[in-house]
């Protein structure tokens, strides 16, 4: 049929009638051969841009304590002026969004989770963004009484803890780390799961639980090799961007030698 017998792009389903890949039978294939990766995991779509959407359209929807505003526009001026500020008091954050629209706190609409998305959503703005939840939290989630408030406080915690060792980390992490570490990403799955159910009961689809939640609960087996954030594909993706500009560059030229004297030297 034209597809390898290791290609897995028939479904789980059918994987399990082919042959699996030579690669798998040598003695040094192990559950660290094929690794989450960070990038794809957290920044990208993923964990933090489900919690950074939650946190806006929970305040956008309930407002906080003390009020954002008296409307929804308001409210979400308020972050947007929130956002600003921090960006101001952070010029060394070189990747920012863009101000928030509801369209890209809710990229698929009302209807469906909220998320940070849209075509300016990308995987480095929306790490650098992170830290604002601090400040938001700091400022409109004050009510000791509301277990939403309290429980996205230790959530936000967990999430920036997450992100400092991260990025703090040596290309392995010490045994403090390593500890520290493994409860910050516990902590986020504890919290996450509470606010879900919390969510749900409220009718809100806020939280969700994606198979991304769930791969990001191994990094901390992972680092116990190498930490996640010299392994993860960054790299790997500015290249292909690299690599288009240099096309872009020598697509209509005719003389070798200029394109030659372009052309990365591996």
């Amino acid at each position: 049929d034209g597809i390898r017998p290791f290609c897995l792009s028939r479904g789980l389903g059918d994987v399990y009638k082919r042959q699996r890949h030579p690669l798998t039978d040598i003695k040094f294939f192990n559950r660290f051969t094929c690794r989450n990766d960070l990038m794809h995991c957290m920044d990208h779509h993923g964990v933090y841009g489900v919690i950074f959407g939650s946190v806006c359209i929970y305040l956008i929807y309930n407002d906080g304590h003390p009020s954002l505003g008296a409307t929804q526009p308001a409210r979400l001026d308020t972050i947007n002026h929130r956002l600003t500020a921090f960006y101001e008091e952070n010029p060394g954050i070189t990747s920012r969004l863009d101000q928030l629209t509801m369209k890209m706190l809710l990229p698929a609409g009302p209807a469906d989770y909220a998320a940070l998305g849209g075509p300016t959503g990308k995987a480095a703005n929306t790490r650098q963004a992170m830290p604002v939840l601090k400040e938001l939290a700091d400022r409109h989630l004050t009510d000791d009484g509301n277990i939403d408030h309290v429980a996205m406080h230790q959530l936000i915690k967990h999430t920036l803890d997450v992100h400092r060792l991260t990025y703090s980390s040596g290309v392995f992490f010490t045994q403090d780390e390593l500890e520290a570490f493994d409860q910050a990403t516990k902590g986020i799955g504890k919290y996450m799961q509470l606010l879900r159910m919390r969510a749900k009961k409220a009718k809100q689809l806020l939280w969700h639980i994606t198979n991304k939640t769930h791969y990001m609960q191994h990094f901390p087996q992972e680092a116990r090799l190498i930490s996640p954030r010299v392994v993860q594909c960054y790299i790997e993706e500015s290249y292909i961007g690299k690599m288009a500009a240099l096309w872009s560059s020598s697509k209509k030229q005719t003389d070798h030698t200029k394109i030659r004297s372009s052309t990365p030297h591996c």
